[in-house]
């Protein structure tokens, strides 16, 4: 399979048999469309990056991640925890196009921080956005940052 990026994105994988094509705004995962046809499932994203919906037609299909982004597939998932790909196999994410491999299942990265214990990576050369997912991404397996979109709401005074 051929997999080509946008970004450190993933956005089109291509096979013999078929290909695939992920549309992004930014870090956000909108839309995906499979094989020649025109029908594209349409995907709905929390405020982390998170796909929690997908709809194609009439069909919704509700996802749901933990914390740390565990997911019981039930079918390929193009866009997952944090927007992000899981392997089809192994069900971890490759951030960084695959720099550093992060499983949901131990809720740590599989190889150390190169920036880590004394730079932005962190104490843990392990740990997954200093053990806060729900308040920070990490994309590139590099550093956890605050995302990029939030709901703001103002005070009324």
């Amino acid at each position: 399979m051929l997999i080509f990026y946008q970004s450190d994105r993933p956005t089109s994988f291509i096979s013999p048999s078929t290909s695939t094509r992920i549309f992004n705004e930014s870090r956000q995962a909108l839309a995906i469309q499979r094989g020649a046809l025109s029908v594209a499932e349409f995907i709905a994203s929390d405020s982390m990056l998170s796909s929690v919906l997908t709809v194609c037609r009439h069909n919704f299909q509700p996802l749901s991640h933990s914390a740390f982004g565990f997911y019981q597939p039930t079918a390929e998932l193009l866009a997952g925890f944090k927007g992000e790909r899981p392997d089809a196999i192994t069900g971890m994410y490759g951030l960084g196009a695959g720099y550093r491999w992060y499983s949901t299942v131990v809720m740590r990265f599989l190889s150390p921080d190169s920036i880590s214990p004394f730079g932005e990576g962190g104490i843990s050369a392990y740990a997954y956005v200093h053990n806060d997912p729900v308040n920070l991404i990490d994309p590139d397996g590099r550093a956890a940052k605050l995302p990029d979109v939030f709901l703001v709401r103002n005070s009324i005074s």
